[in-house]
């Protein structure tokens, strides 16, 4: 996790270290900062894949939907 925030640090706008940070975040049960760092991700995304894929990382985390599920797993490629 240090390196990400690092990451973050020096820039500021990456969109995929906010969504691997918010990734590791809510694997530590910390989900207020996991929350903020998906939807920086998302505020900071280059292109419609990464903000699809956010988004629906997202959508997963605030409703535990099986739809988002199916979304993401469409989506195999990880963010860079």
């Amino acid at each position: 996790m240090p390196h990400l925030e690092r990451a973050i640090q020096l820039m500021p706008t990456l969109a995929a270290a906010h969504y691997n940070l918010g990734i590791l975040l809510q694997r530590q049960n910390e989900l207020d900062r996991a929350l903020q760092e998906y939807q920086l991700a998302l505020k900071y995304a280059s292109d419609e894949r990464e903000a699809a894929q956010t988004h629906t990382t997202w959508a997963c985390f605030s409703s535990n939907s099986d739809g988002g599920m199916r979304q993401l797993q469409s989506l195999r490629t990880p963010l860079r």
